[in-house]
């Protein structure tokens, strides 16, 4: 609330009309129209030519002073103790208290409009002998001018001594009605300016909690914007790390593809090759048991066969065709099985190679899982065609260094 709404003025005209407000904006407010009232009168003598007119007429230059005078204190009294305040109106009371009690007459004395219609009509000199009677009790009977302006003010002040007529009566009653109207309007003025303070302050305290709930949102929405910028990098290292590992993995599933694809198509192969063993050990055993039987079976008809068992010779031709047939069937079988044997570990190293790729290079429990696989991927294959076969195996440090 400003501190103005303390600062109580009184004041005087002319007249000894005294004057109370209760803070600066009422007095203000008065003051202009004052000034309103003074100046639009003496513009309607200067419009009709009339320059004989009493001093009052001019005291809306004095009240246009104690405007600019209110506006510089109203500007400057906040920002002073109660103390310092008090001082100040004080002083400007007194100063223009006395200027005005010389200068100014207020607009709504019941004599007003009689004085200015003296003073418009009859000239100054009229209106000096009707303000020295109706404000000092004063008769100027001297001249002409003088006694009708002192006639005319007894007779505004005293319309009939002899009897209370209607006249009388309705000024009385206006009277009333004027001290009414003028202590209803102070009471007005003074609702008007608390309920301006009250609006003042209701807005500066809407204000400043409009400020507080205002950083308040800046300062959790800051806060917010930043822990989701802590966690989006958070997520985005993670992300990134994902990402570096699955492209070392695809690297390495492409790295490994080939074989798989190499070690699939070789038990194709050798799938293919142990079915054609076995075909033909098929057809060789059928033959060669055929032909044997049909051996036999004409031996012991007695038919000539071209091989006489009865002789030496006859018996180791026929040892020998047999040990040749024998070795065939053998040789023929061992291809056979080397081939489905062939084909098994193919399969079997295509098998390894995925679960090769399964398992986790960095975890310590199955990184030996994946060094004992790749040692057996890359150990020689027996096929089974000699005995004791056996070979060198690659160690895994050599492959691993060779992947690197």
């Amino acid at each position: 609330m400003e501190a103005t709404s303390h600062a109580s003025v009184r004041i005087q005209d002319a007249a000894g009309k005294t004057f109370t407000f209760s803070d600066l904006a009422q007095f203000n407010q008065f003051v202009e129209q004052e000034e309103y009232f003074w100046r639009t009168q003496g513009k309607r003598f200067d419009v009709e030519g009339k320059m004989d007119r009493h001093g009052y007429f001019e005291s809306h230059k004095e009240l246009e002073e104690v405007k600019i005078t209110i506006d510089s204190l109203r500007g400057s009294i906040s920002e002073l103790d109660e103390r310092q305040r008090e001082h100040q109106v004080h002083d400007f009371q007194q100063r223009w208290d006395r200027t005005l009690r010389k200068r100014w007459l207020w607009s709504n004395h019941l004599f007003i409009q009689a004085f200015i219609k003296c003073n418009f009509e009859h000239g100054g000199e009229a209106a000096t002998a009707f303000i020295n009677y109706a404000v000092r009790g004063e008769a100027s009977l001297g001249s002409g001018p003088e006694f009708l302006g002192t006639m005319l003010a007894y007779e505004c002040l005293n319309p009939d001594r002899n009897r209370e007529s209607r006249r009388d009566g309705e000024r009385k009653s206006l009277e009333r009605l004027r001290d009414r109207l003028h202590a209803e309007t102070e009471k007005l003025q003074q609702w008007t300016v608390a309920t301006r303070d009250e609006t003042q302050e209701w807005m500066e305290s809407a204000q400043s909690g409009a400020k507080k709930t205002h950083a308040l949102n800046k300062n959790m929405g800051e806060r917010q914007i930043m822990n989701q910028s802590i966690e989006f990098d958070k997520q985005m290292k993670s992300w990134k790390q994902e990402i570096k590992e699955l492209n070392g993995f695809y690297a390495e599933v492409l790295r490994w593809r080939e074989p798989a694809k190499h070690w699939k198509k070789a038990a194709a192969e050798h799938r293919c090759e142990g079915i054609i063993w076995i075909c033909l050990l098929i057809l060789t055993a059928t033959g060669g048991l055929g032909a044997l039987g049909y051996f036999f079976y004409s031996w012991l008809q007695g038919q000539e066969i071209g091989v006489d068992l009865k002789t030496l010779n006859g018996v180791v031709l026929f040892a020998s065709i047999m040990a040749v047939y024998a070795f065939l069937v053998r040789i023929l079988s061992r291809l056979a099985l080397s081939s489905f044997h062939l084909m098994r570990d193919a399969k079997e190293r295509e098998q390894l190679t995925y679960l090769y790729l399964s398992l986790s290079e960095t975890d310590p429990s199955e990184k030996e899982s994946r060094d004992i696989v790749l040692r057996s991927l890359f150990s020689r294959s027996q096929t089974g065609l000699l005995t004791n076969e056996n070979g060198p195996s690659i160690p895994a440090e050599i492959v691993r260094a060779k992947q690197e």
